[in-house]
């Protein structure tokens, strides 16, 4: 659009000189070698006449008979015919005079404007030159503007059979006299199309200086929206021109930072749910192992109480305190185990699980062995495993009363296989599921996250096995890592 306005602007001021280029190549080429032409034609016809009558009246009539001029050729425009009417000076109109040896006319196709017995400088006044000229036998041509316009003149001598100047004529006729309607809509056409032809390459250039800078701001406003499409921190996008572009700008910079303010407090109230959740498995926790223990201690003591009073059953009351005080020293160890930060971040995932094992065996004096196998994974992957070990290390501790515990993790036809087994006495997996057990319910989920599967084994007396299965990594576009999606859907 805007290379076409570029056109029609170009076009439209280069038409008026090239206009006037083309009438003067029509007026030098086209108009005088015409009016040439039929300058000789009536010189030959009017030397005829001279030669054959010196009457006055006969020779007046030459360019005042009716109907056609006494000679026209044909193509060539106009045609001289007789005007009795006085016209305005402005007017431009074509008109031929025959002029005596003496300079004086004798024949007038305007007798109104040029009257007979005129002198030539009379009555053409600079252009009775011409007439001077052709009286000593040199014809002569001009073009001129006048106050009628662009007029082309001619001056042509008349000679007799022995080649003596015995007048002249002359022929004047406007220059659009030359131009019918089908010229002017050939000129038109002619110099629409030159005008084309140089316009292109000028509109081309205008277009793509005035679009470029236009065409960059989009480019730019493409690459950040793909950047923040694929979850990158996208860069302010600079607002040169307040423009429809420039608002769409603004509003794209809007965008951003409200999306990014909402991902922000998203993340927050994620973790301060986060929090609340684990403070109300740290509650139910304290209730169901130490709250208990707490009331068997109590029920304990006034049984010993009794027991001193009656100085009976002593030693029974005094192991079963024992044992009730060891339970809840191993309860306390693996809850504080659970809940200590791990060094993750630290050691690495490798070294993390491998002090875990060893932090358990020390404290809650349990075999934990850890057999694990370098593998790729992606930091969420090390987090979620890594808690989900934790998970599964207290509940074997606290409920199985296991002795032993190892944790394997290994790479096997395309996928990544965790499990944590004990030997502990197990439980119907019927009943637990019934009962909703938030442990087991939150290591199945974060298992879901991955995009990988959760898997529980166990029996009464068989201890149990929990078993997680991720896809093998492999490397995405950019390098890193990224789980293989034809492993699991």
């Amino acid at each position: 659009m805007v290379t076409l306005v570029s056109v029609l602007i170009v076009e439209s001021l280069a038409y008026i000189p090239l206009t006037f280029l083309i009438r003067s190549f029509v007026g030098e080429h086209i108009a005088m070698p015409l009016l040439h032409s039929q300058g000789l034609l009536y010189a030959s016809e009017s030397a005829n006449v001279l030669q054959r009558s010196t009457n006055e009246h006969d020779l007046a009539s030459f360019f005042m008979q009716e109907g056609e001029a006494p000679v026209h050729i044909i193509g060539a425009s106009p045609p001289i015919r007789p005007t009795t009417t006085l016209y305005p000076d402005n007017r431009p109109l074509p008109f031929g005079l025959l002029f005596s040896s003496a300079g004086q006319v004798l024949s007038s196709s305007y007798p109104k404007r040029y009257p007979l017995h005129s002198q030539a400088e009379h009555v053409l006044l600079d252009r009775g030159s011409l007439v001077t000229q052709a009286l000593h036998g040199k014809s002569s041509m001009v073009a001129r503007d006048l106050a009628m316009g662009h007029v082309i003149c001619i001056a042509e001598p008349v000679w007799d059979i022995h080649h003596q100047v015995i007048g002249a004529i002359y022929i004047q006729a406007p220059l659009a006299s030359f131009f019918n309607i089908n010229a002017w809509l050939f000129l038109l056409l002619l110099s629409g199309l030159l005008l084309l032809i140089f316009t292109i390459p000028i509109g081309g250039i205008f277009g793509f200086l005035t679009t470029r800078r236009l065409v960059s701001r989009i480019r730019g406003l493409a690459l950040v929206s793909e950047q923040f499409a694929q979850g990158d921190d996208p860069p302010q996008l600079p607002i040169a021109i307040r423009d429809e572009l420039g608002q769409l700008e603004v509003q794209f910079n809007q965008m951003v930072a409200q999306l990014k303010e909402s991902t922000s407090k998203q993340q927050q109230l994620v973790a301060q749910n986060a929090r609340l959740e684990e403070r109300t498995r740290i509650s139910r926790d304290l209730h169901d192992a130490i709250s208990q223990d707490l009331f068997s201690l109590r029920m304990l003591s006034r049984g010993l109480r009794t027991a001193i009073e009656s100085r009976t059953d002593l030693p029974m009351y005094i192991e079963t305190l024992e044992e009730v005080v060891t339970h809840m020293q191993r309860e306390m160890r693996a809850l504080l185990l659970k809940l200590r930060p791990g060094k993750l971040d630290e050691l690495g995932f490798v070294a993390a699980l491998q002090d875990m094992a060893r932090s358990y065996s020390a404290r809650v004096g349990i075999a934990v062995e850890a057999i694990i196998q370098p593998v790729v994974l992606t930091v969420q992957a090390e987090h979620m495993l890594f808690r989900i070990a934790q998970e599964a290390l207290s509940n074997a501790v606290r409920y199985a009363g296991a002795s032993t515990i190892t944790l394997n993790l290994e790479s096997k036809d395309k996928e990544i296989i965790f499990s944590i087994t004990d030997d502990g006495k197990g439980f119907v997996l019927a009943e637990e599921q019934q009962s909703g057990g938030l442990g087991l319910q939150l290591m199945r989920e974060r298992a879901q996250e991955l995009n990988g599967t959760f898997a529980l084994e166990t029996r009464p007396g068989q201890g149990t096995c929990i078993r997680i299965t991720l896809p093998l990594l492999i490397r995405d576009a950019h390098g890193g890592p990224a789980y293989d999606p034809s492993t699991h859907r």
